[in-house]
């Protein structure tokens, strides 16, 4: 299987046209619901496709966390709840790759029988 690098940057895109049109046009609304939701959805895909891809998970997440903390740290400056962001991004991640891995086990014990 062609191991793809596309989906380690998902989130990567997502942070930076939610950053970039929350900022340029004061949509204040997209921020929050991109920080909230949409950016988590990412993290959820990435975790997913690294782990059907068999992409190590740890380069990926860290550097989406990193890219994050970037953008967070350049455009949107939420410091105090950066660390909450980041532990939320880091558990639905995981839960995306550990998801993954536990279909992937299931279909190949029934497709074994």
């Amino acid at each position: 299987m062609k191991k793809n690098i596309f989906g380690n940057f998902i989130p990567t895109i997502t942070m930076l046209v939610i950053a970039i049109i929350s900022y340029f046009f004061r949509f204040k609304d997209l921020l929050i619901v991109g920080i909230v939701g949409i950016i988590p959805i990412s993290f959820f895909i990435e975790g997913v496709m690294c782990s059907r891809k068999k992409i190590g998970w740890i380069i990926p997440l860290i550097l989406s966390l990193t890219v994050f903390f970037i953008i967070d740290k350049i455009m949107l400056f939420m410091n105090d709840s950066l660390n909450v962001y980041l532990k939320y991004y880091l558990v639905v991640y995981i839960l995306g790759y550990l998801l993954e891995k536990l279909i992937s086990v299931l279909k190949n014990k029934i497709k074994n029988r």
